[in-house]
């Protein structure tokens, strides 16, 4: 008998590529007719970065469909774990030009921001103050809180749709101009804002990133005019993507506001946002802003080890006030 050689050897080669799968259920996150994507992988625990390498191709396809991916019960515990899921997600970014406190653990992985347990955090898209933003979002639950601390999260689309007409055309035709007065000892200092001392390196970023700044004596002064919706590069739906509702000065308690403006006047509020053209922006607009990001809202309880990926564009987060230890690690990706 004969031996048929090549049909051996493709044998060999086709056994050599077999990879075993992991098993693993999905499920709507939040309801058959919303966003979010659930993958429980908790029967074989495996790790992170190694299953998602297997399955990018699965994850690309429920972001682009659903916008948030949860995938529960991985081996993730800590930090390197964590940084190697962000890197298998995409290229990592910095967070330079800061609108919140927060601290970098390792290299571009940074704890969630640092606000008080007690305070919300208002739905927002990250970084959407700015010409330079990342494409996804990473969570990681190292440490779930007693109680509250979801992470929010709003149908960026959704908030678009529900908004008046009136309202979207009028910020599609003007956009947004933020503006911030940094190094008056409120809010963050411009050390913080764009994590250096060197006025130089300042002058760098702005322009790299389209910002106008001038400077009197240690005080930064930065404007920006942003589109206020965007239309998503895949699935090409309309995007509510802006944070003109978190930079007006209506967003903190009224006395506070009050009091900084007799301090200082509104031109040198620490943050501020007006129309592009310069006019101001209605209370009463930004009120009916914040009921529809609170009418699209959605949540759900961390499990320790549970990771969330968000595509930026399509899906605002917040977080809930909390009690006990909440551990929540975060990274971006362009």
């Amino acid at each position: 008998m004969s031996l048929d050689m090549p049909k051996l050897k493709e044998q060999k080669r086709t056994k050599k590529l077999i990879v075993p799968q992991t098993p693993f259920t999905e499920s709507h996150l939040f309801g058959a007719d919303e966003f979010g994507w659930l993958i429980d992988v908790s029967k074989s625990k495996p790790n992170a970065a190694s299953w998602l390498a297997q399955n990018k191709a699965l994850i690309n396809t429920r972001l682009n469909e659903k916008g948030a991916v949860l995938i529960r019960g991985t081996a993730f515990d800590g930090i390197p774990d964590f940084d190697d899921f962000i890197c298998e997600v995409g290229e990592k970014l910095s967070y330079e030009y800061r609108s919140t406190p927060r601290s970098e653990l390792k290299g571009r992985v940074y704890t969630s921001t640092n606000y008080p347990a007690s305070e919300w955090i208002p739905l927002h898209n990250e970084n959407a103050y700015s010409a330079v933003y990342p494409n996804k979002v990473i969570f990681g639950c190292q440490q779930a809180p007693e109680t509250g601390g979801s992470t929010t999260l709003a149908d960026s689309n959704r908030i678009f749709e529900l908004l008046p007409e009136q309202v979207r055309e009028k910020f599609q035709r003007f956009g947004v101009k933020y503006v911030r007065n940094m190094g008056m000892g409120f809010d963050l200092h411009w050390h913080e804002v764009f994590q250096t001392q060197d006025k130089d390196k300042v002058a760098q970023i702005c322009s790299a990133m389209g910002i106008n700044f001038t400077w009197n004596g240690e005080m930064l002064r930065t404007e920006q005019t942003l589109p206020a919706a965007k239309i998503h590069p895949v699935s090409k739906l309309n995007i509510w993507f802006n944070q003109a509702h978190l930079f007006h000065y209506s967003s903190i308690p009224q006395d506070i506001a009050e009091e900084l403006i007799s301090a200082f006047g509104e031109e040198a509020l620490p943050r501020n946002a007006y129309y592009g053209d310069g006019s101001p922006l209605e209370v009463d607009v930004l009120d009916t802003i914040n009921q529809t990001y609170e009418q699209c809202l959605k949540a759900f309880p961390w499990q320790k080890g549970d990771l969330l990926v968000v595509d930026n564009l399509r899906v605002a987060h917040g977080r809930q006030p909390f009690t006990g230890e909440r551990t929540i690690l975060t990274g971006m990706t362009l």
